[in-house]
């Protein structure tokens, strides 16, 4: 492998691997400090060992323990990093043969080409913490898979390298699971913004299906003057006996009723979803749902301003 792309991915993978271990010392200070203790209020009786935490805060009244952790692994990531940094300048100058005639190239492949590593290692974790938004287990399985073929494209070019061994392909293939896994995450979100698409059509056409159904319900209780939201399967029953002995009729000269009521016939027709708020509609949507029917049927049938809508009259034919 070049030189470059040696320093490159020793970069990609070091970097990282030193901000882990700054990590470390962000421990919370949950620990047990060993130097103090807790005592019950006028005895000398051990209550706890005191926290590291704790024992800080004591001796530095006033000042945050979140910022001195803060501080504390800023501090160890930047010494950990500018010794990496140093390491990998003395690796490759006692292991590679660098251009002595140019200093500033020379200067770019041992202190560069490590930056660049470190830089896009962060970029390429930051991309794949995604991982997490896959709807597709197949999707999923795929990146995963292309992830450990990238960890074995750059850990076995390493070691090979190193151990003065020609790879047996380009060293330039190592990109190619890292660039399939940005177009795994590229189809994820099509394939989420496609289907995300469509349940918002869904739930709208749903949620306008669901409103029309209340409104029709609660212009029936209102013409009928029966409220008992409760028993709406004895108020639909009702409700359509009294429309067979024509004592609804002022109700279905109303143009806006009976447009409600064509409007979720053809949504049943089309076979649209219906989503219904109410818990009580719920309960009583198979009655309600007839009343529905009979309202319109003997509306198209009795009233000569209405007639059939071709959808629903097809319907009926099938």
């Amino acid at each position: 492998m070049p030189v470059f792309w040696t320093l490159f991915w020793l970069g990609f993978l070091g970097l990282p691997l030193m901000i882990l271990i700054a990590s470390v010392v962000r421990s919370g200070g949950s620990g047990s400090s060993g130097s103090h203790i807790w005592v019950y209020k006028g005895t000398h009786r051990k209550v706890r060992d005191a926290t590291v935490k704790e024992v800080w805060q004591r001796q530095h009244p006033g000042k945050s323990w979140e910022k001195h952790e803060r501080a504390q692994f800023t501090g160890c990531a930047i010494v950990l990093v500018i010794g990496f940094l140093i390491f990998l300048i003395w690796l490759a100058a006692e292991f590679f043969t660098l251009p002595e005639d140019q200093p500033g190239l020379r200067i770019f492949w041992q202190i560069s080409a490590p930056i660049l590593g470190g830089a896009s290692a962060a970029a390429f974790i930051g991309i794949q913490s995604l991982i997490t938004n896959y709807e597709s287990t197949f999707l999923k399985t795929l990146h995963i898979i292309a992830l450990v073929l990238m960890g074995i494209g750059v850990i076995g070019g390493l070691a090979l390298t190193f151990i003065r061994v020609d790879l047996p392909i380009s060293h330039h293939w190592v990109w190619v699971p890292a660039g399939a896994t940005a177009v795994l995450l590229i189809l994820q979100a099509i394939f989420s913004g496609v289907a995300k698409g469509k349940q918002r059509k869904q739930q709208a056409r749903a949620s306008a299906s669901g409103g029309n159904l209340m409104l029709w319900v609660t212009a029936v209780m209102d013409f009928t003057k029966q409220y008992d939201i409760k028993n709406l399967d004895a108020v639909m029953k009702d409700a359509v006996q009294k429309l067979q002995w024509g004592e609804l009729d002022d109700l279905l000269w109303d143009q806006d009723f009976f447009d409600r009521t064509e409007s979720i016939i053809l949504d049943l027709v089309n076979g649209k979803q219906i989503s219904i708020q109410m818990d009580e509609i719920y309960q009583a949507r198979e009655s309600i749902i007839k009343a529905v029917q009979a309202f319109y049927f003997y509306s198209v049938k009795n009233i000569s301003r209405y007639t059939i809508h071709p959808q629903i009259k097809k319907a009926l034919k099938r």
